[in-house]
């Protein structure tokens, strides 16, 4: 929330009005009554209600890709392990290292030792 002299701007404006109510309540400033003034503070409350609304649904459409993707990267795998399996594919092919995976002709044993002496 942006802040005027150290205070929210909402906060400072409800002191605002509340003061004018207090010590003014007649009067007009700037062209504004202290009724358009409170409306106006209704207005931002309203919009900082709905922008907590709007985050709490997107928090929950957040969590529903994750799920969704989590379930995707089970079926990949799946799918991999059924290229590996299948006889007319198996770990060693072109679609295989094309979907992502090492193939058994290029997968190396692990790192190198160094003889000792």
């Amino acid at each position: 929330m942006k802040k005027l002299r150290n205070q929210h701007i909402l906060a400072r404006a409800r002191d605002f009005l509340t003061s004018w109510r207090l010590f003014a309540p007649a009067n007009r400033f700037s062209n504004t009554s202290p009724d358009e003034l409170e409306a106006a503070i209704r207005e931002s409350e309203a919009i900082r209600r709905e922008i907590l609304t709007v985050e709490v649904r997107l928090s929950g459409l957040r969590l529903q890709r994750d799920q969704s993707e989590r379930l995707l990267a089970d079926r990949l795998i799946r799918l991999a392990s059924g290229v590996r399996g299948n006889p007319d594919f198996g770990c060693d092919c072109p679609f295989y290292k094309s979907i992502g995976f090492v193939p058994a002709s290029e997968n190396r044993s692990g790192r190198p030792r160094e003889q000792k002496e």
